[in-house]
């Protein structure tokens, strides 16, 4: 029985990553948590491109692939997209704010600092912005990227959507198993 071997009433995260050859960097992330009951499996797959589009390019590469920009919604969830990008050796230059990833974020009202993940619909509620962001340059920085600071760590920027950068997709699927959870 599954339950001898894996206690499935306690969240498990794993992680697979590869690289498929057109450009894209793609994994997946798995966890496992118990939903009245009934072991469910949410799948995140995540597909990082090496092409650089704007927002609303990002939005429309993302779609024909059956999938959404991405919406980080917890710490954890952008370690594992940063640490994969740092391990696959996607091309970052400390403090290049055109060297980023487009994320779904984008400002809710025009020059206020509230912003939603276009991909959920929701409000952020975690959110990773560098230390002075966002700041709305310019009057004209609705969306948000992925980038790597100066201080060499991940941070999130507000920027305009008209500039090209790389762009992060994500999928998520949910299954539930044909088991019951101790």
């Amino acid at each position: 029985m599954l339950g001898s071997y894996l206690d499935v009433t306690k969240p498990l995260v794993f992680f697979v990553a590869f690289f498929i050859t057109e450009g894209f960097g793609e994994w997946c992330e798995l966890t496992i948590e118990c939903r009245e009951h009934i072991p469910c499996i949410n799948k995140i797959t995540y597909v990082v491109s090496r092409n650089k589009v704007n927002f609303s390019g990002a939005m429309a590469k993302c779609k024909e692939m059956g999938m959404e920009l991405a919406s980080i919604m917890s710490a954890t969830e952008q370690r594992v997209i940063t640490d994969h990008i740092k391990q696959e050796g996607v091309n970052v230059v400390a403090g290049d704010p055109y060297k980023g990833f487009w994320l779904s974020g984008t400002r809710s009202s025009r020059g206020g600092n509230n912003f939603v993940w276009l991909g959920t619909g929701k409000q952020m509620t975690y959110k990773n912005f560098a230390p002075g962001q966002p700041d709305n340059a310019g009057n004209n920085e609705d969306c948000v990227e992925l980038w790597y600071g100066s201080n060499l760590k991940f941070y999130w920027n507000d920027i305009g959507c008209y500039h090209n950068l790389r762009y992060i997709c994500q999928k998520t699927q949910k299954q539930c198993l044909d088991l019951k959870c101790q």
